[in-house]
């Protein structure tokens, strides 16, 4: 019986051993070291990666969509009497604007709103792509620091709906809105014609 005691404590002592000089030499091999590391970094660099991919890809579009609000506006305001033909031309120019994104996702409106001498407002005219435009003579809510008696307002609103690219980090996408308030240029009030 003792000896059988004795063989078992023998080869555990030689597992041990073995384990030890195993792990040892498992520590000291680094043959396979870049790979491991490459695959506990990779997935990290990778969500990196599309996290700036679809935020740079957002921000185009809010740029974007700024600007065409702005130039929508500013044109508009520039002109004493808006014809019809020239407002299909100034929608076509300022939808192109947001190529190449989804153009059928773009809600625009330029409204003219005048404000009387008693400080009340009301839709002189307004156009509208993809969305309603207002109904003439209907009231608007003007922010309180623009209410000046007796002025004219050139409107221009926006709507985008932005799908992401990728749809990582934004996966149900966002609605973005503009809007851009300036007074008629030349003309105290901008006349809308057939």
């Amino acid at each position: 019986m003792n000896r059988f005691k004795t063989y078992r404590v023998l080869v555990m002592v030689s597992i041990i051993r073995n384990m030890a000089r195993g792990s040892r030499r498992f520590v000291a091999d680094r043959r396979g070291l870049a790979a491991i590391e490459f695959a506990l970094i990779a997935p990290v660099m990778v969500a990196l990666y599309l996290t700036t991919v679809e935020f740079q890809d957002y921000f185009t579009v809010d740029r974007k969509l700024t600007a065409l609000t702005s130039a929508l506006g500013d044109v508009v305001s520039q002109d004493d009497n808006v014809t019809d033909a020239e407002m299909d031309d100034i929608m076509t120019a300022v939808t192109a604007m947001m190529t190449p994104y989804d153009v059928a996702a773009l809600k625009i409106r330029i409204t003219q709103v005048d404000v009387d001498n008693k400080g009340k407002t009301k839709v002189a005219w307004s156009d509208a792509k993809n969305m309603t435009s207002l109904p003439k003579g209907s009231s608007y809510a003007l922010p309180a620091n623009l209410k000046v008696n007796n002025t004219s307002y050139v409107i221009s609103e926006t709507r985008f709906s932005y799908s992401s690219v990728i749809g990582y980090v934004m996966k149900n996408g966002i609605t973005l809105d503009r809007i851009f308030y300036i007074q008629p240029r030349y003309v105290d009030k901008i006349a809308r014609s057939s």
